[in-house]
């Protein structure tokens, strides 16, 4: 979320600083600790985003102190190897299936930030399905075909892409998935 700005003059670690006083919440995924292939580099950015989170909590105010986190990792106790410190911790797993995170980050905010009747996960993945048709259809609507769309939607300003979704919250294509309870 830090690149939701893009002014050079601002260093990025600054804007996650900011971002992580301001939240109630902290979800950390820390389950791209491995380089992917010989010569990569291991990605530490989530690790340490956690870290200046938990040191908020453990030393902030009372009121940063009250702020809750989840950790997500790939597998269980994937971590261990690399990052051992946070061993103890209530670390949630999701199998690098992106239906099983959002699993498990509804299953957190309604076990642990006490958030009553949040959608069912299936619900909420059909949404987000639904949402990135809509975005394909804007931009077929613009005349890029669906591969043009699915390109454009990779580089669109993040800033943009959260306007988009606000549009979407707000305006719901009357052919959105209804699901009977």
């Amino acid at each position: 979320m830090a690149s939701e700005r893009s002014d050079s003059g601002e260093v990025r670690i600054d804007k996650i600083c900011e971002l992580i006083v301001e939240s109630k919440f902290g979800i950390h995924d820390i389950s791209r600790l491995k380089a992917e292939n010989d010569g990569d580099y291991y990605r530490l950015n989530m690790p340490f985003e956690f870290g200046i989170d938990y040191a908020l909590k453990r030393y902030g105010s009372e009121q940063h102190k009250q702020k809750q986190l989840l950790i997500l990792s790939s597998k269980p106790y994937d971590y261990h190897v690399s990052f051992s410190d946070i061993s103890g911790m209530d670390i949630k797993s999701h199998n690098n299936n992106p239906i099983k995170a959002i699993c498990e980050v509804r299953n957190w905010f309604y076990e642990t930030a006490g958030i009553k009747n949040p959608e069912e996960y299936f619900v909420i993945w059909f949404r987000y399905l639904d949402f990135l048709t809509y975005l394909e259809s804007k931009l077929e609507e613009k005349g890029l075909n669906q591969q043009q769309a699915i390109e454009t939607l990779k580089v669109t300003p993040i800033k943009e892409f959260i306007d988009l979704g606000k549009d979407w919250i707000q305006n719901p294509p009357s052919s959105e998935l209804t699901i009977d309870r």
